[in-house]
């Protein structure tokens, strides 16, 4: 998985700059969805699919809610500002 993650980060700025990083971090949470329907599966092999997938999804999340982050700090003014250290401040 974090073999899968390391790849999916070289490739993840690329996918949002392709579909923006909003629709991209929604591609991504879709890869989570994925991994748990795969360990329900019992197949040791959609299991190590499921990871792979859920790997390169992660990368592609946290990648591109960084730049949408900056992004919302940047173009926001004082209200994205304060939205991003609402939302970093709470997690």
């Amino acid at each position: 998985m974090y073999l899968a993650t390391a790849v999916g980060a070289i490739i993840a700025p690329t996918v949002g700059e392709t579909v923006g990083e909003v629709y991209a971090m929604m591609i991504a949470a879709a890869s989570y969805v994925l991994l748990m329907l795969t360990v329900a599966s019992g197949s040791s092999f959609t299991l190590l699919l499921g990871c792979v997938i859920s790997g390169i999804g992660g990368a592609i999340l946290w990648v591109n809610q960084g730049i949408w982050l900056i992004r919302l700090a940047e173009t926001g003014g004082m209200e994205g500002m304060a939205a991003v250290g609402a939302l970093t401040g709470t997690l």
